[in-house]
């Protein structure tokens, strides 16, 4: 009988193995194994685009117009997995991982205040990745923190931003506006 693994030896065997892979990005020309699927995504071709210092993995498929999707955190692209599928029988589906989440590899120096895994970066990652597949102008659906970086590409790319869908976030104007000790207490 073999004896079960617990939750926290599970992780710790997982992330011993791919500490090496989060240390930097690839460098620019260098191939990187791919993540495995898992059977989650039918039909979808994985791939890794460079961007910025960064390496994007996005797993993408289907046929139509391009959909690009960005989840919310802790989560990664895995999370579209069932609607991906679907979505992919009317639209070309590119699920990507955000900078430094999921299989995605960002810098190991944030920059001062941060500035490298800025919404701002993060979303000129997603449209480098869409160029990269073709793609100039495209959908986008984001939940959470893909919803704030779906929000500052249109902010900062309205050319290419078809239409945008953005799910389970505040106004992010009304949050810095009206963020009080009193309202995140009872939030």
């Amino acid at each position: 009988m073999k004896t079960p693994v617990g939750r926290r030896n599970f992780v710790a065997a997982v992330t011993s193995s791919l500490g090496a892979l989060a240390q930097s990005a690839p460098a620019p020309g260098t191939t990187r194994p791919l993540p495995p699927d898992a059977g989650l995504f039918p039909g979808f071709e994985a791939k890794w685009v460079s961007s910025n210092g960064a390496g994007i993995f996005l797993r993408h498929g289907g046929e139509g117009p391009p959909l690009l999707l960005l989840y919310g955190n802790p989560q990664s692209l895995t999370c579209w997995h069932k609607v991906a599928t679907r979505l992919a029988k009317r639209f070309h589906v590119v699920a990507a991982d955000l900078r430094g989440y999921g299989d995605s590899i960002g810098p190991t120096d944030g920059g001062n205040d941060h500035i490298h895994y800025s919404f701002r970066v993060m979303a000129q990652d997603q449209v480098n990745i869409m160029a990269a597949l073709g793609y100039d102008r495209f959908f986008v659906a984001g939940h959470d923190r893909g919803a704030r970086t779906a929000h500052r590409m249109a902010l900062d790319h309205p050319g290419r931003v078809l239409k945008a869908a953005l799910l389970d976030i505040l106004p992010t104007r009304h949050v810095w506006a009206n963020t009080s000790k009193e309202w995140a207490l009872n939030s």
